[in-house]
């Protein structure tokens, strides 16, 4: 019965830890993003051709439409810009690295402490634990 409470708790835990996903705003040219992403693409900001550097509100980023990046320019209303104009978008990608860090490093923090929580748990009675708690705290 332990086992399979461990088991499941175990489960449950890599379920929500991979849930937490890490992002960050990545400089890349707009030719680079694949097709099946560009409607999905999120953008902070653009660089364009003339050099001009136009940043879009990060909570509510601009997207591609048909043929051009449209969002609310910080300030302003909506905007349209042609693909043709842009030389750089700043796009919302997936952190890997931070991302499996993370997951990896809490199932592994958490693993350990569950492990040596049991290891001192079978090396040593209980009732000789909480007598040991019991007789350190100040009277």
């Amino acid at each position: 019965m332990k086992k399979t409470a461990a088991l499941v708790t175990l489960v449950c835990f890599l379920v929500f830890s991979c849930s937490c996903v890490f992002h960050r705003w990545e400089k890349v040219q707009l030719e680079s993003v694949k097709p099946e992403k560009k409607m999905a693409a999120k953008i902070s900001a653009v660089q364009l051709q003339s050099g001009e550097h136009i940043d879009f509100s990060k909570q509510r980023p601009a997207q591609i439409v048909g043929e051009s990046v449209v969002g609310n320019k910080i300030g302003y209303e909506n905007i349209s810009i042609p693909f043709k104009d842009i030389k750089f978008i700043w796009i919302r990608q997936v952190d890997m690295a931070l991302t499996l860090l993370v997951d990896i490093g809490a199932a592994v923090a958490i693993g350990f402490g569950a492990w040596y929580l049991a290891w001192a748990i079978a090396m040593e009675p209980i009732e000789h634990i909480i007598g040991q708690l019991a007789y350190s705290l100040p009277k």
